[in-house]
């Protein structure tokens, strides 16, 4: 059984300080007269606009104390996810904390189906990149690896302050890190929304 309307998901990673949330409200804002939902798993981010919290479109669940991929909560994340589908918003969006790993999105997706009877028409991952950071982060940390290799479609942040050689060496990780992946840039929360037009899973990680 399907929802009335297809609801859209997409799920947005990214490592600590790369730009989800000011990305995020920009897209929202792009949206307007859409009915839309977000699972946020960090802590109160979107407070920081209230005109977007006044929206009577649009719906938040706050999950905190751990990533919603994890073994910790993934069943609270089930939950929401299961809620929501019964909303029949336009468009949910999943941003995931800091140190989340989307590998087994499909994993959860599914079980929120059982859940609710209902299936969302998940459009991808995508996976914020400070353009600034990402060449140290990628050295240190398994988990931001983990979230472009995992990812549909690679947005670069901060290009506004990066050079162009930190863009092309950014490019150039990327494309190592996950061959498939389309590559947006993006500066100030601003970018090309023609991606919300195209099927993001074509891009589609091994």
């Amino acid at each position: 059984m399907k929802m009335s309307k297809n609801t859209q998901l997409y799920v947005l990673t990214g490592f600590l300080g790369s730009g989800k949330t000011t990305v995020l409200l920009k897209m929202l804002q792009n949206l307007t007269g859409k009915k839309i939902g977000v699972i946020q798993n960090e802590f109160g981010k979107l407070s920081i606009d209230g005109t977007i919290l006044r929206n009577d479109d649009l719906q938040m669940v706050e999950i905190n104390r751990g990533s919603i991929f994890c073994s910790c909560l993934k069943l609270n994340f089930v939950q929401a996810l299961a809620e929501m589908a019964e909303q029949d918003f336009d468009y949910l969006f999943v941003e995931s904390s800091g140190w989340g790993d989307p590998s087994n999105v499909r994993e959860l997706l599914d079980a929120a189906k059982v859940a609710s009877g209902k299936e969302y028409d998940f459009k991808g991952v995508i996976c914020f990149v400070d353009t600034v950071n990402f060449l140290e982060q990628v050295k240190d940390e398994e988990t931001a690896y983990r979230q472009l290799k995992h990812c549909n479609l690679a947005v670069l942040t901060k290009i506004d302050v990066a050079d162009a050689k930190q863009i092309e060496q950014v490019k150039e990780k990327v494309r190592e890190i996950n061959p498939v992946c389309e590559i947006l840039e993006s500066a100030l929360g601003d970018m090309d929304y023609d991606f919300m037009k195209k099927d993001l899973l074509i891009y589609q990680w091994a």
